[in-house]
């Protein structure tokens, strides 16, 4: 074994110069979630600034800041030996307003849980396409769930229909708010239809 007259194995010295470290670009997971969009489309799809979907995102805030202080309270009451009457049957309520509204917001911002398997292999032109073509089909099965859900609604009006619980709620609350909710629904996806159709290339112009 050689001796280090220095004593500096293991040890930079005073005078050495630290290497710099090389710096890793994070990458744009935004850019790669909507790389079929262009920025202009991106932006116009999620800028909040249309009426209606303000109005269920604040709407949907109320509802839960109400679930929120009212679960609050239930669990300080219960804690004191007391129960409220209905409560739990609210709460219910509250969580399916709370997903009718947000759908029309997540439709319009265009966040819907989907998979993109198909965006490994194909091009942006049939991306697009296929935006086109399940813009479609989503719009066709929202407007068939409006029209049953308003035939629902006049019915619980006409006949009284209640929901099961202690608080013995007309259920045309409901029914209507999934008519309400899916109306928005409806306007969103027209709204992101014609977005997509405004980005699909003219191929005939093209030629």
């Amino acid at each position: 074994m050689t001796r280090d007259p220095d004593n500096t194995r293991g040890h930079r010295r005073p005078d050495e110069a630290v290497p710099p470290v090389p710096e890793v670009e994070a990458p744009d997971s935004t850019h790669d979630l909507h790389a079929v969009e262009t920025p202009e489309e991106h932006e116009a799809l999620t800028r909040p600034a249309w009426l209606p979907v303000r109005l269920v995102e604040w709407a949907g805030g109320a509802v839960a800041l109400a679930l929120m202080f009212g679960v609050t309270y239930g669990v300080i009451v219960r804690a004191a030996g007391r129960g409220v009457t209905g409560l739990l049957e609210l709460a219910g309520v509250a969580v399916l307003v709370l997903t009718l509204l947000g759908a029309p917001s997540l439709t319009y911002r265009d966040e819907n849980v989907r998979l993109e398997i198909v965006d490994m292999f194909a091009s942006s032109a049939v991306l697009k396409v296929l935006n086109i073509i399940s813009d479609l089909i989503q719009l066709a099965v929202v407007l068939v769930i409006v029209y049953g859900a308003v035939l629902l609604f006049q019915r619980d009006l006409e006949r009284g229909t209640t929901m099961g619980g202690e608080l013995g709620l007309g259920r045309f609350w409901l029914t209507g708010m999934i008519a309400l909710g899916f109306a928005v629904v409806a306007a969103a996806t027209i709204r992101k239809l014609w977005h997509d159709l405004r980005g699909v290339p003219d191929r005939g112009r093209e030629r």
